[in-house]
């Protein structure tokens, strides 16, 4: 059995504001042709197919025709897809009666009965042959909100309750496994020590973490979404992050996106296939070493000069090191880049470094009851630029703190 294992395409996603249809349909065409190329027989998208749960209809449009399309060029292709946190699990299950004629399954929602007990048998998936024979189970699990896992007696929490599903879960599944035959697990969570991009700022720190032996030892690959670089999950070669295929961040400028190829008989093997990227990330500066309004004037004027509009110009991102603020820098940046073939995405200030500033003490009740808005603000303002207020800034705040004072004695 040959299995694609792929998630986080966030269709519809925009990049600063950047339209990537083209990137998405490029990577879409990439993947139906590489289908057919390695003449895989199961499929599975691990969640966030959209970005947004009420996705355009382009963006939709797209996803079902690869659907319409991959299905009819191999017509022995299975395909499991999970909801992930960005997709509404409704949406994508509704379709589900005619997806199934496409040999498609799709997993949104976690089913209960009346008396709340979870149907494990909707999440277990037999994969089948060309004979219809069942050669695998497919434990297709979305990404699980509160109330969807049960709820461990001796420990309450998110961790304990998902490993406590994916145990009954695989424990159902052994019972219908009567054969022996391999059994693949789908998730779309946040694993423990999990490598991050800048794009998953929203999961950092969070609670909702499950560790690596939530996965029973007798699953023979365990696919992944969530988290946007592919890797292992603890160590173990077996449970993986695809990653998503398209870049997120800039944090991503020099990694490789990719598909997982899983080919599965006595062995387990697994192998990288390598997405093409359609649409360069550059940068000028980085956010460890900005480079200064003349250094960055200078790589502007080697950048390569638009001709005609060009769909994959690549994005640029800029890192400036200013010594104070400058309100115009980002006006002054678009100016020279007006006629270069480059798609400017974002511009970041940074300021000298404060290594060496002294550490601040903490300050008693007493003396905050002192402070003065001006006070406060000629401290922050300080603190990040290290240095005075300019006499003309000082100046428009103090006009607004009499003009806030007086709107307050007229009340």
């Amino acid at each position: 059995m040959k299995i694609i294992h792929t998630a986080d395409w966030h269709l519809g996603q925009r990049f600063y504001e950047y339209d990537r249809t083209d990137e998405h349909r490029a990577f879409l065409e990439w993947l139906k042709r590489t289908i057919t190329a390695e003449g895989i027989n199961l499929l599975l998208i691990a969640g966030d197919v959209f970005d947004v749960a009420n996705p355009s209809a382009e963006a939709q449009e797209m996803y079902y025709r690869f659907l319409a399309e991959v299905t009819t060029e191999n017509p022995h292709l299975q395909i499991v897809i999970i909801a992930g946190n960005h997709d509404s699990a409704s949406r994508l299950e509704a379709p589900s009666g005619i997806m199934r004629y496409l040999r498609i399954h799709v997993a949104g929602i976690v089913r209960k009965d009346e008396s709340q007990r979870i149907d494990y048998d909707s999440l277990i998936y037999p994969v089948r042959d060309g004979s219809g024979e069942t050669t695998a189970y497919c434990l297709a699990v979305p990404y699980l909100r509160a109330g969807d896992y049960p709820v461990c007696k001796e420990d309450g929490s998110y961790t304990a309750g998902v490993k406590m599903f994916y145990q009954e879960l695989y424990k159902r599944a052994q019972e219908l496994n009567t054969g022996g035959r391999p059994v693949i697990a789908m998730g779309h969570l946040h694993t423990s020590q999990a490598e991050l991009s800048d794009s998953e700022k929203s999961i950092r720190g969070g609670l909702e973490v499950v560790s690596p032996d939530t996965f029973e030892e007798g699953i023979r690959y365990t696919a992944l979404g969530h988290i946007h670089k592919a890797q292992r999950v603890g160590g173990k070669e077996h449970i993986r992050y695809s990653g998503s295929p398209i870049p997120m961040s800039f944090s991503e400028i020099n990694y490789k996106h990719r598909v997982l190829l899983i080919e599965i008989d006595e062995e387990t093997r697994i192998e990288d296939l390598f997405v093409p990227r359609t649409v360069d990330l550059i940068r000028i500066g980085t956010p460890d070493k900005p480079l200064n309004m003349e250094a960055i004037i200078g790589q502007i004027a080697c950048l390569p000069e638009k001709e005609t509009e060009c769909g994959n110009a690549p994005y640029l991102e800029v890192n400036v090191l200013l010594e104070a603020p400058n309100p115009l820098v980002r006006n002054e940046i678009l100016d020279r880049l007006r006629e270069k073939n480059v798609r400017f995405a974002r511009c970041e200030i940074h300021y000298p470094n404060r290594e060496n500033s002294e550490q601040e003490l903490p300050i008693t009740i007493e003396e905050i009851e002192k402070i003065t808005p001006m006070d406060m603000f000629r401290k922050a303002y300080a603190k990040k630029y290290e240095g005075e207020i300019p006499e003309e800034i000082e100046g428009l705040f103090r006009k607004a703190c009499e003009s806030l004072e007086e709107e307050r004695e007229s009340k």
